[in-house]
């Protein structure tokens, strides 16, 4: 005998199942008119996709025409309704990192909480919202005069579209983010801090509401390059109002194999000239800005300095006569517990022994007396009776 096709009862839709999950039960109506709630909802919400294009103003008018009905009146409650809208944001989140809602992973108890998760950060992006406009205009990169200034000038744009928000509510620095390239390995998982970061990585580079986005971000670039000789480098790509390639033909520009071979002369002329003798000849504080710099542009050039590295050239490049036994304490604390000392923590370290250049009056009147008493060495941190504590 041929085996009997098992009777299989038909399932809910992923959307009906949300809706019970939600709190959905029972009839409207009665007699022949009476018809299952989560029914009468299906047949007007449809599906996920179509929920998405739904705003919380719309459900709302939604549930007040159930409640206004002369026949299958419906009265959703306070709480379902606040579901609802939340379900829409659920339903929406996934649209911001380019993937299907599904309720593959969820039961009840976890779908619900996720529900709640959405609707708070909904409530957050509503509340930056209202101060988005101002707090970006603050933050404007102003023009990009010239290729020195390329790198500073594409992180405070960065920061500014962190500020404006898109079609989809995703950070307009999603339109100039720089994507995987070929030899990143793509089997280990991303971790972001937060899904605000994971939108701005995942947020999709097409669509309609892409269009939208990069045509705001292209209008931005413009205004900031109008005039300047940075200008030239979008022209090619001036028709397509695309924010992004107005940015992929700067960065090729700014960023290329010659430019960044140039940032990395630059940063060897300065590993080979950089050193600290004393405040007079500059302040100490001003020996880390450079320092700084020049692991930037190192990094630029892709050739970047590990924190074992970074350490390694502050100890060397500062004079023996001004840290010599706190260089030595460093030295040797870093050897027993490296991560402990990165290049910021010994920087700091060092920055809080050394004295700052006393003017010349102030020098004669420290002469003799009591007062040479305030010149004596302090005692650091890591040195303290002659022994290391780290």
């Amino acid at each position: 005998m041929a085996p009997t096709t098992p009777v299989v009862n038909n399932p809910r839709s992923p959307l009906g199942t949300a809706l019970e999950w939600i709190g959905f039960t029972g009839t409207v109506g009665s007699g022949t008119s009476a018809i299952n709630v989560v029914d009468m909802l299906e047949a007007d919400l449809v599906d996920f996709t179509n929920m998405s294009l739904l705003s919380a103003k719309e459900i709302q008018k939604l549930v007040e025409a159930y409640a206004s009905r002369k026949s299958r009146t419906l009265q959703i409650g306070p709480a379902n309704i606040l579901r609802l809208k939340q379900l829409v944001y659920w339903i929406q989140d996934f649209q911001r990192i380019d993937e299907e809602p599904s309720l593959g992973d969820y039961d009840q108890q976890s779908f619900l909480k996720a529900l709640v998760r959405a609707g708070e950060r909904q409530i957050y992006r509503e509340r930056e919202a209202e101060t988005a406009e101002a707090r970006a205009k603050e933050a404007t990169p102003g023009k990009l005069k010239g290729e020195t200034h390329f790198f500073e000038w594409e992180a405070a744009l960065t920061n500014q579209l962190s500020i404006y928000m898109g079609v989809l509510q995703v950070p307009l620095a999603y339109v100039i983010r720089e994507e995987k390239k070929e030899d990143d390995d793509d089997s280990v998982e991303s971790v972001y801090a937060s899904f605000q970061e994971e939108c701005i990585a995942k947020c999709p580079l097409e669509g309609h509401a892409f269009e939208v986005d990069s045509r705001h971000v292209h209008q931005l670039i413009t205004s900031y390059t109008s005039g300047q000789p940075s200008a030239t480098w979008i022209q090619s790509v001036r028709k397509k109002q695309c924010g992004r390639s107005d940015m992929i033909a700067l960065r090729a520009h700014y960023k290329g194999d010659g430019y960044r071979r140039k940032r990395i002369r630059q940063a060897q002329n300065m590993r080979d000239t950089l050193h600290y003798k004393n405040e007079k000849a500059m302040p100490f504080e001003k020996f880390l800005e450079k320092c700084t710099y020049m692991f930037n542009l190192f990094e630029e050039g892709k050739q970047p300095y590990n924190e074992a590295q970074k350490l390694e050239f502050l100890l060397d490049k500062t004079a023996d006569s001004v840290v010599r036994e706190d260089r030595s304490a460093i030295e040797a604390a870093a050897k027993i517990n490296p991560s402990k000392w990165p290049f910021e923590t010994a920087a700091n370290h060092l920055a809080s022994t050394i004295k700052p250049q006393k003017p010349a009056a102030a020098l004669i009147g420290a002469v003799g007396g009591a007062a040479s008493s305030s010149n004596s060495l302090d005692l650091t941190p890591i040195m303290r009776d002659g022994k290391i504590h780290t």
